[in-house]
C-alpha cells in the first residue's frame, strides 16, 4: 500500500465550490477529484478552500459550502473551536484502487473562521 499526500484539487476546488454555490448546483468533491491528479493537490486545494471559505466567514456559511461540495462536518474531538470536514472517495482504474480522503479543519473563534487546514491523502492498493 502506498500513501501520497498532495493538494492540487482544493485550490481550484474552492473557486469551483463558490461558483457552484452561487448557482443551485455546487460541484461535488467527486467532480474536483476527477479533474485533478497527482501531487498538485494540497497547496492548490488550500488556496481554493480559502477562496471559497475566506478567513472571517461565519461557521454556518463555511460548513454549508463544504457540505454542498460533499463533505461531512462535525466538531473535532477534544479540540474546542475546531470543526473537521471530510470527504472520502474510492476509485478503480483497473490496476489499482485509490482511497482518497480530503480533510479540512475549520478553526473557529466567536463563530467565524480564523484559520483553515487542508490535507489530501491517497492510499493506493495495486490490484493486479
Amino acid at each position: 500500500m502506498r500513501s501520497q499526500f498532495g493538494s492540487v484539487a482544493f485550490l481550484t476546488t474552492a473557486a469551483i465550490i463558490l461558483a457552484g454555490r452561487a448557482s443551485s448546483m455546487p460541484p461535488a468533491f467527486h467532480d474536483i477529484e476527477s479533474a485533478y491528479a497527482g501531487d498538485q493537490a494540497r497547496d492548490a486545494g488550500r488556496a481554493a478552500i480559502l477562496q471559497a471559505v475566506p478567513i472571517g466567514t461565519s461557521l454556518e456559511n463555511a460548513e454549508a459550502v463544504l457540505r454542498d461540495a460533499g463533505a461531512r462536518c462535525k466538531p473535532r474531538h477534544g479540540e474546542p473551536g475546531a470543526i473537521r470536514c471530510s470527504y472520502d472517495e474510492m476509485s478503480n482504474d483497473g490496476d489499482a484502487i485509490d482511497d482518497t480522503r480530503w480533510t479540512t479543519i475549520l478553526h473557529v473563534q466567536d463563530g467565524h473562521v480564523v484559520n483553515v487546514t487542508v490535507d489530501r491523502e491517497v492510499d493506493t492498493r495495486v490490484t493486479s
